[in-house]
């Protein structure tokens, strides 16, 4: 159903530009551009979901700014493809030298992978695939000793062969000359480990420095991000303005949460109402008298109110210590990704999903009553620096003289503590390059026998994005409709699993309960001006409210409790005797 947007406080798309705050430049932000050069796998996801996916959509990533975050991805990229880089030429050398022993090495380090994943698997209950990776990483082991084992009798033949003293043509015994490569060959290796362990060092001096430098609290600024390649251009301008939009496209893969971007479910619910007239004589709650307004009542009505009602929580003339500072709100169209070109929805010359509707088209897509897409009234709270996200949908529908309201709220953990670790970052002293020396060793084995797989995979995905890209093309031109929807957010993906702060969980349950109460209040003041019986429609919220309180992170200890309209509590004493009471 529509949600007009006549009245002079909020225009076309919805938004309150008072208390909407400016999220370039938040915590949550510089975290997450944090978190590019310290999380590898965040980084290569962000790459891929959102920058790669170049016929893609975009989720809202409430909270954040992610044009900076792209652009600190893209050169932490780049930072590790040259440093794989190096790290393949110094194998390269080591090969030239004893291959044997390199490829022992290779198969040894993948076999610890393998048993990191089978520990991870067990420890996550799925039995059957931990063993299956710890019968791999078995078989490397004997495949690993085989080629050692080979190596070594090979050379023991060797010897039997000529003998440890024999004299050569050269006038030099062969067991000296064996020695002596020997020597040369462990200095060469040890060199060659040298210049692997500098080039680590230097990244971790790099990446330290770059945190320090630019990514502060104290001199984070989201405009001086390093600019992103030509090739990324139209795609970062496209992605920076669909933030701005009042559209959201999720993938098929995700159709079970399409509120995608906005975090987990907190509290939904829904109900359905019959109008009824209110009863003659029975007086009205409304202090101005039982007058209805004129017309009828109309969902564009209850979401105008629900607007006027909620801007109030955050009225500049209310007290700072009691106004929400953050709320801002917005009619926002949900829409499934599979799109054809006579939907209006895409921009056909750019293949392209369009993210900013004007009101006329919003309003287009109410013949439909969801079939193709579901336009909500979605209230945003932002606090914490971004760091706690709320948003709250709201769906109204009036069908056979019966009001439908949906209440939906979803919070946003935290983001990841490990990029908070950046605050904890020393100037770079003695004592830091000590330190981060020390660090420079810790899995640069595997991290170097690994390179290669690593080098020929960013290789290959650079290569699979131009494929993919050009395929996508073929296929918009090729078939009916096009899957353009989005899986996951920026902000989505550096969130913790479970928010661990406690207090933040509280704040976020707090701001939903105030809109909850809030939305409720004008429901029903909106029902009894236009004449009907609210009595029901507050006996029931009033249940759900109180039913969907919810108390974690600690023991409560209640002697008597009662929850739910009419509810009861009873308290006895306890059966001392140990039977039943």
């Amino acid at each position: 159903m529509a949600i007009a947007s006549q009245d002079p406080v909020i225009q076309d798309r919805g938004k309150s530009p008072d208390n909407d705050p400016d999220w370039a430049g938040s915590e949550a932000t510089r975290y997450l551009c944090v978190g590019v050069y310290l999380d590898r796998d965040f980084r290569r996801q962000v790459l891929h979901e959102v920058l790669d996916a170049g016929h893609r959509a975009v989720a809202p990533s409430y909270g954040i700014d992610i044009v900076p975050v792209l652009r600190h991805a893209i050169r932490a990229q780049r930072r590790e493809f040259l440093r794989n880089l190096a790290f393949v030429a110094v194998l390269l050398v080591m090969l030239f030298i004893d291959s044997t022993a390199v490829v022992a090495g290779l198969l040894l380090a993948q076999s610890l992978s393998q048993i990191v994943r089978a520990w991870k698997a067990f420890a996550a209950g799925r039995i059957l695939r931990g063993f299956m990776h710890a019968f791999v990483a078995t078989l490397l082991n004997f495949l690993a000793l085989g080629f050692l084992n080979g190596d070594a009798q090979l050379a023991n033949s060797t010897d039997g062969l000529f003998g440890s003293g024999q004299s050569t043509g050269t006038g030099t015994s062969s067991g000296t000359g064996t020695e002596g490569a020997l020597e040369a060959s462990v200095v060469v290796f040890l060199v060659l480990w040298g210049l692997a362990w500098a080039v680590r060092l230097v990244e971790l001096l790099v990446n330290h420095h770059t945190i320090l430098t630019e990514l502060s609290p104290d001199r984070f600024r989201p405009q001086d991000a390093p600019p992103e390649p030509e090739r990324y251009a139209a795609r970062i301008a496209f992605l920076a303005d669909a933030q701005k939009g009042n559209v959201t496209y999720y993938s098929r893969s995700v159709a079970d949460r399409p509120f995608v971007g906005s975090g987990f479910l907190e509290q939904p619910w829904h109900l359905g109402i019959p109008l009824r007239p209110r009863a003659e004589g029975e007086p009205p709650e409304n202090e101005e008298g039982g007058a209805s307004p004129a017309g009828e009542l109309s969902p564009q009505t209850l979401y105008r109110r629900m607007r006027l009602a909620l801007l109030s929580l955050a009225d500049p003339n209310t007290p700072a210590g009691r106004r929400i500072v953050g709320l801002s709100m917005q009619p926002r169209l949900f829409v499934p990704g599979l799109l054809r070109r006579q939907d209006g929805l895409l921009d056909v010359a750019r293949q392209l999903p369009r993210h900013h509707l004007n009101r006329a088209e919003l309003d287009s897509f109410e013949q439909y009553d969801r079939n193709r897409a579901t336009e909500y009234l979605t209230i945003r709270i932002g606090a914490w620096e971004g760091e706690l996200e709320v948003t709250v949908f709201l769906y109204f529908s009036i069908r056979g003289e019966t009001l439908y309201m949906e209440f939906v709220g979803a919070q946003l953990p935290s983001v990841r503590e490990l990029y908070h670790s950046a605050d904890s970052y020393q100037q770079l002293e003695p004592v830091v390059y000590l330190q981060l020396a020390r660090s420079a060793l810790g899995g640069l084995p595997l991290m170097l026998l690994r390179s290669p797989l690593d080098f020929v995979r960013s290789t290959r995905d650079r290569v699979r994005e131009q494929l993919t890209f050009q395929g996508e093309i073929q296929e918009i031109g090729n078939r009916l409709a096009f899957d353009y929807g989005v899986r996951t957010s920026v902000r989505e993906l550096g969130a913790e699993d479970a928010s661990e702060q406690f207090f933040q969980r509280l704040d976020g349950q707090r701001y939903i309960y105030l809109v909850e109460r809030r939305v409720r209040d004008a429901v029903a003041e909106v029902l009894e001006e236009f004449g009907y019986s609210n009595e029901e429609f507050l006996e029931r919220t009033t249940t759900i409210i109180n039913n969907s309180t919810q108390i974690s992170g600690g023991t409560f200890n209640a002697s008597s409790l009662a929850v739910g309209a009419n509810a009861v509590a009873e308290n006895s004493a306890p059966n001392r005797g140990g039977g039943a009471s």
